[in-house]
């Protein structure tokens, strides 16, 4: 059957035509000859060769060619972009068929032309944005297999598109196992989205982290449309920012056109072979009017029906209605479009209807993906972690923003709409942002870094803006996607400063590792020297002159001056030790002064000690305590130096049950603003170099673990006070350290035993134990010792601490464990107060030391320690 041509063909949008073999119209319908008249700007007719309307003989010459192989009987399709007159872009997508005569003969071709313009455009531009999106996108189904994959996350993982499409999210997933992911893909599509950090694999091997936000998307079988984002940098310097992308999916193509006649007095209707085609029937199928409503979807059946007889039969009016269809040849669901006109007899009864059938399937689908599209379009557009800002690249004038923006600089979008890029960035930036922008324009780097931005009130942040051209509506225009990078700024700032700190600490640490080797080296010698100086000083009659004796005095006392010393670097040495002891205040004050006093001498600053305070015995650790004093002072000496009198006061006093130390200099005070801040860690007044901003900060941390309060009091121009209040120790082993008068005729009963790996001190410390009356034994180490002690009970035991084979500590533990010596006193002998039990971490031993004896010593200072155990004595 030739297909039926007729006035109603001039209802369908979509245009039509027919050629002879000579390329002549046959047929045309109102649509096709609108668009010749678009196109052409020409009025086309009937019988007159379709050559005559192409602008140029090339043109046609390749329509030609086309429309030959249809004349040789094979179908024909394409889609291409045409200029109008008016210069705009319209693309068509272009089907031709073979109109073939009764015999089989090719007499004619059959063209429908449509225009897919604004879709293919959408299409263009919203892959483009995808594609140039600064997160990774993929699509997958439900299984879990690539169907989409974008350009970011291909440079994220280091494979291919073509790779990805054919790998599945356990080939890259790191952390989860791939029963865990499949699992994890069933929950999203039951939950519909789900935001989580994991790790995935790189093509070499390597691992990075990722931040993923999901959605499941359960149309069409179910997909899952996922965001990648790489955090790897965040979680390193402590700044997470996310990002959104969008996607749509193509949609299905043209359609074809079918003509019937419906004869309602015969209840029997004619089909073309393209109608036949679209009903999914052949020739065999019963064509009455029931079998046509049978081809009708059940839900649309009687909206058909009614249609049919209310509006096209009662009103006489043209029919045209959607409605669905079920193919009969594979049951599938399609979509039409019926327009027709109805012919009626005299009385008004209908008598036929002749018409055509577009299946627009695809046309609805088309439509229905570009909503999807817009919809998923706008929903990734405002939902976005990054903000967007989109410009017209002429006039540089915002046209449109997305919430995170709208956040970020504190306008709304009515607001924007009325700036341009001039007025988001400070004034005497804007020579390199324009810069940027012409090059982003120019596509000759998308990403422009650390730009800095102004905000509504005038507050400035920093963003790295990456950007490409893209057109809308015809114009020009540039979409920005905004990241703001102030958290990096700051971390990375922050790592610096704690990078100092770490290699200033790094130079502490050496520098205490140093002073505490100098100390235990210098003082063992030095107990000799001070103690034979103290035995030839004792025995005075027997020196041959008075110069002698001056010149054995002179010694002592330079002795005695680096035995101070040397505790000093011992206790400087110490503390990074966490313990807390029982502490002489002044003593540690002292010897702070003795390391420090030739310095601040050189630099005429004078430092006059007032310690008033009785029985300043403190709870706390004294290498961390000399460590606050330390900072204060030399906080003081750095704001001395721009004074011509430069004085520093430290007092202390008893108040309220408790000790009050205070540093006063008379520098030129703090502000009032900055005393604030002053405790902050790495908050520094001073010029880059010359301060890590911790020291404060550090001293206060210190003095509160102490159970105190450090504060601090100035007025500029008058100096600056810092004052530190720690609680009163009610008891105390510690002996006083002031020297006891010469006490010669002091006499003691006993026995006792001196453990010492140095034979010099020993015989030194057993000369003076016996010149008090005590019957003196000696063991050159731990192990002699215990067994010593084992086989007999001694009054007084003596024990170093550092010895080889067995140490001091360790002889009282193993003593303490076999309770032996249970009515013994034992006196240790130490170059330091306490700090060897807790570097040992086992205070506990205190309980089993009865008393201290600190190197370098002489004969004077054991008699005050002698008489307060010995006064315990069975």
């Amino acid at each position: 059957m030739t297909e039926s041509r007729d006035s109603s063909l001039d209802d369908t949008p979509t245009p039509a035509f027919s050629l002879d073999c000579q390329y002549r119209y046959t047929f045309f319908n109102s649509a096709h000859a609108d668009v010749m008249k678009t196109l052409h700007g020409m009025e086309i007719q009937l019988g007159h060769a379709l050559s005559e309307y192409y602008p140029n003989a090339e043109d046609w010459k390749i329509a030609k060619t086309h429309f030959d192989r249809v004349f040789d009987g094979v179908p024909f399709h394409t889609s291409s972009w045409t200029s109008t007159p008016a210069t705009l872009q319209r693309n068509f997508e272009t089907r031709i068929f073979p109109i073939y005569s009764k015999t089989g003969e090719v007499i004619g071709i059959s063209v429908v032309v449509a225009d897919n313009s604004e879709r293919q455009r959408g299409e263009e531009r919203h892959t483009a944005i995808l594609q140039t999106a600064m997160d990774g996108y993929w699509l997958s189904d439900k299984q879990g297999w690539l169907l989409e994959v974008n350009n970011t996350y291909c440079s994220m993982s280091g494979y291919s598109t073509a790779e990805l499409l054919n790998m599945h999210i356990t080939d890259f997933e790191a952390l989860e196992a791939p029963q865990e992911t499949d699992r994890h893909i069933q929950n999203i599509m039951q939950r519909g989205e789900d935001r989580f950090e994991t790790q995935h694999k790189r093509k070499d091997g390597s691992i990075f982290d990722v931040e993923v936000s999901v959605k499941s998307w359960p149309t069409e079988g179910g997909k899952m449309i996922s965001f990648i984002r790489d955090i790897t940098e965040a979680k390193r310097v402590s700044r997470a920012l996310r990002e959104s992308e969008y996607f749509f999916k193509e949609s299905q193509r043209a359609a074809s056109i079918g003509s019937y006649k419906a004869d309602f007095l015969k209840d029997c209707w004619e089909s073309s072979e393209v109608l036949d085609q679209i009903l999914g029937i052949d020739h065999s199928y019963q064509r009455s009017i029931q079998g046509f409503f049978d081809i009708i979807h059940p839900e649309d059946t009687e909206m058909v029906r009614r249609y049919l007889e209310d509006e096209v039969i009662s009103q006489r009016k043209l029919f045209d209605r959607e409605f669905r269809i079920i193919r009969k040849s594979d049951g599938a669901l399609r979509w039409v479009r019926g327009f027709g006109e109805g012919s009626f007899d005299n009385h008004g009864v209908i008598i036929s209807i002749i018409g055509t059938i577009l299946d627009i399937t695809k046309q609805r689908q088309v439509e229905e993906d570009r909503l999807r599209s817009e919809t998923q379009f706008r929903l990734i557009f405002e939902n976005a972690s990054d903000g967007i800002l989109i410009a017209d690249t002429r006039t540089k004038q915002f046209v449109m923003g997305n919430n995170k923006i709208f956040q970020m600089l504190k306008y709304d979008l009515s607001e924007l709409q009325k700036l341009s890029v001039a007025d988001i960035h400070p004034k005497e930036e804007l020579p390199l942002v324009l810069e940027a922008f012409e090059k982003q324009h120019r596509q000759e780097g998308a990403l422009a870094e650390n730009l800095p931005v102004k905000r509504k009130d005038g507050s400035i942040f920093f963003a790295d803006i990456n950007a490409f051209p893209l057109k809308i509506n015809g114009k020009e225009m540039l979409i920005g996607f905004f990241r703001d990078i102030t958290e990096r700024k700051r971390a990375e700032k922050e790592k610096l400063q704690m990078q100092e700190q770490l290699l200033h600490s790094s130079k502490l640490a050496s520098i205490g590792t140093l002073a505490a080797g100098i100390a235990h080296e210098i003082n063992n010698p030095l107990a000799i020297i001070t103690g034979s100086t103290d035995e030839l000083l004792r025995k005075g009659p027997d020196l041959s002159n008075e110069d002698n004796g001056h010149a054995l005095q002179t010694i002592q006392d330079a002795s005695v001056r680096i035995g101070e010393i040397v505790q000093g670097l011992k206790t400087y040495a110490r503390q990074d030790s966490d313990a807390l002891d029982e502490i002489d205040g002044h003593r540690c004050i002292r010897e702070t002064l003795l390391l420090i006093q030739g310095l601040y001498k050189k630099e005429n600053i004078k430092i006059e000690p007032q310690l008033k305070a009785q029985h300043f015995f403190l709870k706390a650790n004294r290498g961390k305590l000399q460590q606050v004093i330390m900072n204060i002072l030399g906080n003081a000496k750095d704001a001395l130096m721009s004074c011509n009198e430069r004085d520093i006061r430290i007092t202390t006093q008893n108040k309220d049950d408790e000790f009050h130390l205070t540093i006063w200099d008379n520098g030129p005070g703090i502000p009032e603003h900055r005393l604030a801040r002053i405790f902050d860690p790495f908050y520094t007044t001073k010029e880059v170099g010359k301060g890590t901003g911790l020291g404060l900060s550090i001293s206060h941390a210190i003095i509160t673990s102490f159970g105190g309060r450090l504060s601090v009091e100035s007025t500029p121009g008058q100096g600056t006070t810092f004052s530190i209040i720690l609680p009163k120790l009610e008891k105390t082993i510690l002996v006083s350290q002031k020297v006891p008068q010469n006490d010669g005729e002091f006499q003691l009963a006993g026995q006792a035993l001196v453990v010492d790996d140095e034979k010099i001190i020993r015989d030194i410390l057993s000369g003076y134990l016996s010149s008090f009356g005590l019957d003196v034994v000696q063991a050159e180490n731990g192990e002699i010792a215990y067994q010593m002690i084992a086989a007999k009970e001694f009054d007084f035991v003596f024990v170093d601490l550092q010895m080889p084979k067995m140490s001091g500590d360790e002889l009282l533990v193993k003593i303490k464990v076999e309770n032996l010596g249970r009515h013994t006193k034992f006196l240790v002998i130490t170059g330091n107060l306490l700090d060897e039990f807790s570097a040992k971490g086992d205070n506990s031993l205190g309980q089993k030391v009865d008393a201290y004896l600190h190197k370098p010593f002489k004969r004077n200072d054991i008699i005050p320690v002698l008489k307060r155990v010995g006064q315990t004595l069975p």
